[in-house]
């Protein structure tokens, strides 16, 4: 799987916004200076982040945008299945989206599909509180 920099800016945002106390709400210029991303491509990310209701945001002077729910309740499965749409290990694994002639006999199809969803459940035991912990050691 390639991660690609939406979701690696993501994951960044993420763990920036759970490194205060209090979860305060922080502007998105903040952030994007503070990360060194782009402005508008943070704007870009952080739709999708609220959308998929991990941030909150809020408007006006006071507002900005902070972690959802705490860090530790937010999984790097989560942020990729958000961020990379969709995420998965070959096409032949979401059927919907193949154009494989040979996908019902396909050999390697069965293993594929137990790989991706091996990746999926190692994504959702690891949360971003343990990504900033990992970072901050």
């Amino acid at each position: 799987m390639h991660l690609t920099s939406r979701t690696l800016y993501g994951i960044r945002t993420l763990g920036e916004l759970a490194s205060k106390p209090n979860n305060p709400y922080r502007h998105g210029r903040d952030l994007a200076e503070e990360l060194g991303i782009p402005r508008e491509y943070l704007n870009q990310i952080l739709s999708q982040l609220r959308d998929a209701e991990l941030i909150n945001a809020k408007k006006g002077p006071h507002g900005g945008y902070r972690l959802a729910r705490p860090a530790e309740k937010i999984s790097l499965n989560e942020v990729v299945e958000t961020l990379e749409k969709p995420a998965f290990l070959s096409a032949c694994t979401m059927p919907e989206n193949s154009k494989c002639e040979i996908i019902e006999k396909c050999p390697t199809r069965d293993v594929l599909k137990q790989v991706a969803g091996r990746l999926h459940q190692f994504l959702s035991e690891i949360s971003i509180a343990e990504i900033n912990k990992e970072i901050q050691e």
